[in-house]
């Protein structure tokens, strides 16, 4: 509504990370779905190659986000067509969750299932504080990668604790943005 109403005004909206249609207001949009795709057939394929073709997966989505639903399936169909007998599961979990359950909510689901030998998280949000959940929870054989992972989660990637991930790019991003407008102002 707010987008609508500054469209109204002729103030113009540039975002990241939607898969809203530009129009009413929203003039441009950095990370469409096309770049959710291509982040999720590059987290199938580093999952199938880094376990030789024996990855049984846990995928934590966030659903409520729709720039994860294009990520989402390409990651399911990428990972169905380069390791067609690899096994997936995947745990829902509300937006709430970053910054508070969903450590301990991923090592109990691992704790329950102990065939899972993968994590894909959608938002390395998600898995901040999630070496020491899993620790606690007495799982210690799962390798987990992230995406959309921002400066907070390198160290655990540099220390091996979080063995990969698909960094969002915020700097770029917002330059990217700052980039559109200027455009806009300019009537380019």
């Amino acid at each position: 509504a707010q987008i609508k109403q500054l469209g109204a005004m002729h103030i113009p909206v540039v975002t990241c990370c939607t898969s809203d249609p530009i129009g009413a207001g929203l003039i441009n949009i950095v990370r469409r779905s096309a770049s959710s795709e291509a982040s999720g057939r590059l987290a199938a394929a580093w999952i199938v190659a880094h376990s030789d073709g024996k990855a049984n997966t846990l995928y934590v989505d966030l659903p409520v986000f729709p720039i994860y639903h294009p990520y989402r399936a390409s990651f399911d169909a990428n990972y169905k067509k380069f390791c067609p007998s690899c096994q997936m599961s995947t745990l829902a979990l509300p937006a709430t969750a970053i910054g508070t359950t969903g450590p301990q909510t991923i090592a109990s689901y691992l704790q329950a299932h102990r065939s899972i030998n993968y994590v894909f998280v959608v938002n390395d949000a998600l898995s901040l504080g999630l070496e020491a959940a899993l620790k606690g929870a007495g799982v210690d054989d799962v390798t987990y990668v992230g995406s959309d992972s921002t400066q907070a989660n390198f160290p655990a990637v540099i220390s091996g604790q979080e063995a990969a991930t698909i960094p969002l790019p915020l700097g770029e991003t917002g330059w990217y943005q700052a980039d559109m407008l200027a455009r806009a102002f300019a009537g380019v």
